[in-house]
C-alpha cells in the first residue's frame, strides 16, 4: 500500500492525456497478449486519444489520473452520459478503461482511482456503473468483485 498522502488523483488536463495515450498503448499491450484482438499500435493510441478528447469536449465522461512523486502512474476513463435508443430504468455510467503501471500495483492506487470515479458519479445521481474485463485477467476480475462489481452477462466468442 501507499500512503494516501503521496498519491495525487486529479482531472486529467490535455497534456497529461498526451501521457495517458501511452498508458493505455501499454494496456492494449497486456490485453492483446490475452485476447489478440485490438492491435496495440501507436495508430490505435492516436484513435483513442480522439475519441477521449471528444467524449470529454461534449462533457459526457472524465479522465483521473493517478500521480505519485510527480509521475502519473495510472489512469481511469469513464463515460457518465451513454446514449441509447432505447428506454432504460437507470443512468448508468461505463468505466471504458483503467491501468496502473505494473510496478505500481497491489499498492492501492487502482482502489483510489475507482473512488475518486465513484465520488464524481455520485455528484451526478448516477447510481449504477458498469465495465468489461478480460475473463482470463484473474487479478483485474478479482479486483473489481473486491470492489463490490458482480458478473451481470457474459460476452462470447469463438473462432470459426
Amino acid at each position: 500500500m501507499v500512503d494516501e498522502c503521496q498519491v495525487l488523483i486529479r482531472e486529467a488536463t490535455i497534456e497529461d492525456l498526451k501521457r495517458v495515450k501511452f498508458l493505455w498503448l501499454k494496456l492494449a499491450e497486456e490485453m492483446y497478449k490475452i485476447e489478440e484482438y485490438i492491435f496495440p499500435s501507436k495508430e490505435n493510441a492516436e484513435r483513442w486519444f480522439s475519441s477521449v478528447l471528444s467524449t470529454l469536449r461534449e462533457g459526457k465522461g472524465k479522465v483521473f489520473v493517478a500521480q505519485l512523486n510527480g509521475e502519473i502512474v495510472g489512469f481511469i476513463y469513464f463515460i457518465h452520459s451513454l446514449r441509447t435508443f432505447l428506454e432504460v430504468s437507470k443512468q448508468v455510467a461505463l468505466i471504458s478503461d483503467m491501468y496502473v503501471k505494473p510496478e505500481f500495483r497491489r499498492r492501492g492506487i487502482g482502489s483510489l482511482l475507482l473512488e475518486k470515479c465513484f465520488e464524481h458519479l455520485r455528484k451526478l445521481h448516477i447510481k449504477h456503473v458498469m465495465l468489461s474485463v478480460l475473463s482470463e485477467n484473474l487479478a483485474a476480475v478479482k479486483f473489481y468483485e473486491k470492489h463490490g462489481f458482480k458478473i451481470c452477462r457474459y460476452d462470447m466468442s469463438r473462432n470459426i
